[in-house]
């Protein structure tokens, strides 16, 4: 470097080296002849990281990267540098606390007057933003052309003052042209669109350049080997400061196949159509004449329209239903179908929705009857449901159910109509066409005569039978008179013992339950009160009310409150069973969240299972996961489960509480990895005062075998299960099932 040659005053070098070290945009430091860092400025200390306390010894090659150290980069900078006087260099390079960034650097050789080496300069510049800039827009470039490549598109700028016009390689591709070939002005471009869009293209052209705004249209161009392309152009006019047009920009997109497959697929389209028509109709007569053989094949009506709805469904519709007039001359439904086995079991309920009340006045079944004319409705929206159907909840079961297209015709009797034949298409997406309504006519009026002929011969059998009947009867009823008359002497006497005896039950069952009642409440007071005074007591003694006592005293003290505390669970188990037996135990069922029910009995069981030498672990739950059940008794189970798992677990075992949920119900799994339960006892493991020996440590606390007996009581008063699988030697889980909450569906409930 110059600098390096030339002399400083003392004066001057100190504010030379006072300039160096207050640089913060620039890394300036001096090397050592081996790449050690022998002065360190603010902006080195900025841009890499180090204070110079840190840097001062350092080896340069510190700053580079791993792969550029094993290359031999570091070396070969300093090298160059040596031999050509400075070397400059752009790469990545590394900061202490190990992030890259880009630099720009100049190392120059430091040299004695003599020309020995005597060290290196080193010049460092962060460019990252700006190689980063640099290669977003090279990526940008290099992307547009491959997008406009790829999507057959092309662009040209028109400069209006010079009249140049600048191609893409795209667009000359388009235009079957070479560079060379092409008189780049606005003219010869528009000498390449076909004459009779030329004046139209030209005209948006000028628009576009007079007003300052875009233009978009499509045009047709002329190769030179004459072939037609089809082109849709978009572009805009750029304007300077004052206001005046420079330049206009454009782009272009090939859409000759895509004309040519609209083209083609309108013919297919046409010739699909036609023949679907006749498909459909020869199709629809196969439909008619087979329910005319079902209508025709039974004088059972009823069963019959129900064929033909099952015949209809999928066929022609998506769901069918079939109303006949009662007697009283209301409509009554007597067949209903649908595509889905399982939307069958709701049967009437669900489409009740459909016939009834997608139009009640003008266009509901009971108007169709009384009319004698189809209401045909090709295709049904939101708003056309909206309209007709006030009530919200309603209308909301409806749009689940989705109906799209529905047809109802008048089942014609020589008198009048019979009923109203409805079919409805939904999750099909299919639509009622003017054919097939005609169709669906002629099938009402099949179905109409079918029905009058059946009950014209029914009436005539009934006129038979009860000529028959009324002959038998007169011949009866002087006997039947006698014997009515003794037999009701019978029943008075009979009555009368019978209502004795309901009395007398009555007052024994009235008495039984006062007296359980009686039991159950003295028990309660007279068990509960003495095992409250023991563990009152022995508290007291245990904290040297009554005198100083002995380690040994206390060790039996303590002895004593575990077995009150156990005494005392025991006497709560045999009461709640007691209730639950005798269906006194009143539940109020609410959503009660998964999440807090894991989170509170964790922090009860948790610290008990860790002190055990167990490992306790609770899977995350889904915060909006809820269940229907009582919150007190829902804890109360898991509490019981948790701690029979920790108490049939050696240590060093695991207890986990774990959940899984589907639309219906909410399982949570406590699992453990004790000794379990032999196959032939899990039947009995749920049995009142039934005791599993799981083959484990004697903890003292024992219980009468009704923990899980009462935990599955109330798992099914809740609506609920309480299940368990277990393997010896692996350990068990214990599944509680409860019904889950989910207020986003309808409820089953608000179907009439």
């Amino acid at each position: 470097m110059a600098a390096e040659e030339a002399s400083f005053l003392p004066g001057d070098e100190s504010l030379f080296r006072l300039l160096v070290k207050s640089v913060r945009d620039y890394a300036i430091f001096a090397l050592d002849t081996e790449g050690r860092v022998v002065s360190w400025n603010i902006g080195a200390q900025r841009i890499k990281g180090y204070t110079a306390e840190e840097a001062l010894g350092m080896h340069f090659s510190a700053f580079f990267p791993e792969e550029d150290r094993a290359s031999g980069r570091p070396q070969e900078l300093l090298d160059r540098a040596a031999v050509e006087g400075s070397v400059t260099d752009e790469g990545w390079r590394v900061r202490k606390d190990g992030t890259r960034f880009r630099a720009s650097v100049v190392i120059s050789a430091l040299r004695t007057p003599t020309g020995e080496l005597a060290g290196f300069a080193k010049v460092t510049r962060d460019v990252t933003e700006p190689y980063a800039a640099q290669e977003a827009l090279r990526h940008s470039e290099r992307q547009l052309r491959d997008t406009q490549s790829l999507a057959g598109l092309g662009s040209w700028v028109w400069e209006v003052e010079p009249d140049v016009v600048r191609w893409t390689d795209k667009l000359y591709e388009i235009h079957g042209l070479k560079p060379e070939d092409f008189e780049a002005t606005f003219e010869a471009h528009l000498a390449r669109i076909h004459p009779e869009d030329r004046d139209r293209v030209r005209a948006a052209i000028e628009d576009a350049y007079a007003r300052g705004g875009e233009f978009s249209f499509e045009e047709r161009i002329v190769r030179p080997d004459g072939e037609v392309r089809y082109l849709r152009s978009r572009g805009r006019a750029i304007r300077d400061d004052s206001g005046q047009t420079v330049r206009l920009m454009g782009a272009c997109l090939d859409i000759t196949d895509l004309r040519q497959a609209q083209e083609k697929a309108a013919r297919l389209a046409a010739e699909q159509a036609a023949r679907a028509a006749v498909e459909a109709y020869a199709a629809g007569l196969r439909f008619l004449t087979r329910a005319s053989r079902l209508l025709s094949s039974t004088l059972e009506y009823e069963e019959t329209l129900r064929n033909v709805s099952e015949l209809a469904v999928p066929e022609v519709a998506d769901w069918c239903a079939i109303d006949l007039l009662d007697g009283d001359n209301k409509p009554r439904r007597v067949a209903v179908h649908h595509t889905d086995p399982q939307l069958r079991t709701l049967r009437f309920h669900i489409t009740d929705l459909y016939p009834h009340h997608l139009g009640d006045g003008e266009d509901g079944v009971w108007t169709v009857v009384e009319k004698g004319e189809a209401a045909y409705h090709p295709e049904i929206t939101d708003e056309w449901l909206a309209a007709r159907i006030d009530d919200p909840e309603r209308l909301e079961q409806i749009r689940m159910l989705g109906p799209r297209s529905a047809v109802t015709v008048p089942l014609a009797g020589r008198n009048g109509a019979l009923g109203a034949l409805t079919l409805i298409h939904a999750e099909s997406d299919r639509r009622f066409s003017e054919q097939d309504l005609w169709l669906m006519e002629e099938l009402g009026r099949h179905a109409g005569l079918a029905i009058d002929n059946a009950r014209l011969h029914r009436d005539l059998e009934r006129q038979n039978e009860l000529l028959e009947e009324q002959a038998a009867e007169l011949e009866q009823q002087t006997e039947e008179l006698q014997n009515q008359a003794h037999h009701l002497d019978e029943l008075m006497a009979e009555l009368e013992v019978s209502n004795e005896e309901l009395l007398q039950r009555t007052e024994e069952a009235e008495a039984a339950n006062r007296a359980k009642s009686d039991f159950l409440a003295t028990m309660s007071h007279e068990l509960r009160t003495p095992l409250n005074a023991i563990f009152g007591y022995a508290d007291l003694l245990d904290l040297g009310l009554h005198g100083p006592i002995t380690p040994a005293q206390h060790e039996a003290l303590e002895r004593i409150k575990r077995n009150q505390r156990a005494l005392l669970v025991l006497v709560n188990d045999v009461l709640n069973f007691a209730k639950l037996e005798a269906g006194k135990l009143e539940l109020t069922l609410a959503p009660v969240p998964v999440t807090e029910v894991v989170a509170d009995v964790g922090s009860v069981v948790g610290p008990q299972l860790e002190a055990k030498g167990l490992r306790y672990h609770a899977e995350p739950v889904d915060a909006g996961l809820l269940v229907l059940g009582e919150r007190e008794r829902i804890e109360q189970i898991l509490l019981n489960l948790l701690t029979n798992a920790g108490k049939f677990t050696s240590r060093g075992g695991e207890v986990v509480i774990s959940n899984e949920a589907d639309e219906d119900t909410v399982k949570l799994h406590v699992r453990d990895t004790g000794s379990g339960i032999p196959e032939s006892r899990l039947q009995s493991v749920f049995d009142p005062f039934v005791q599993i020996d799981r083959q484990v440590e004697d903890t003292g606390e024992r219980g009468v075998g009704l923990g899980l007996a009462i935990s599955r009581d109330l798992a099914q008063a809740m609506g609920g299960t309480l299940t368990v699988q277990s393997k010896l030697g692996v350990g068990s889980t214990f599944t509680l099932a409860l019904p889950r909450v989910n207020s986003s569906l309808p409820s089953a409930d608000g179907f009439p």
